[in-house]
């Protein structure tokens, strides 16, 4: 899916149209996805490194529309991309990771970060581990969420 992108530069500015469109984000939040972008752009390209970022957060509304990058889900856009770039990062510069942040969880389940803390805090349908002060999801625990059968119960009481 990213073959056309040939270096960082494009890619970096096909999220950065996205950002600049997304009209439903708060300010701070496109402020914090164009930080991203210009840490982003100092790394080199790998498409299959970033399809596999796409693939480990689960990131299923990012397609191509004739040569633009487009992310169906405005809700969650800058969150998604700003999560997706951060992650791409990480594993250019570590190893691949089976532990996801509280934002990361948020992308891979297609949810909102208030979405997520409802379903952690509250309805207490996800339990994450402690890592000092950080809260981290496996991904077998994300999984098992996401799983319809076995989660089908729990995601529509949710939706509901």
């Amino acid at each position: 899916m990213f073959d056309q992108f040939t270096n960082t530069q494009s890619f970096a500015d096909a999220v950065r149209q996205i950002v600049q469109r997304d009209v439903m984000a708060s300010t701070e939040e496109r402020a914090a996805a164009m930080r991203t972008i210009q840490k982003f752009e100092n790394f080199d390209w790998d498409a299959e490194t970033m399809q596999r970022t796409i693939e480990a957060l689960n990131i299923k509304d990012l397609r191509m529309e004739g040569d633009q990058l487009v992310y169906d889900r405005p809700d969650i856009a800058v969150l998604v991309l700003d999560v997706m770039l951060s992650h791409y990062m990480e594993k250019m510069q570590r190893l691949d990771s089976n532990e996801y942040t509280m934002r990361e969880a948020a992308v891979y389940l297609g949810v909102s970060l208030p979405q997520l803390e409802d379903l952690v805090f509250h309805q207490q349908l996800i339990k994450p581990l402690r890592r000092g002060d950080a809260l981290v999801f496996g991904r077998e625990l994300l999984e098992a969420y996401a799983r319809p059968e076995t989660s089908q119960a729990a995601q529509s009481k949710f939706e509901g």
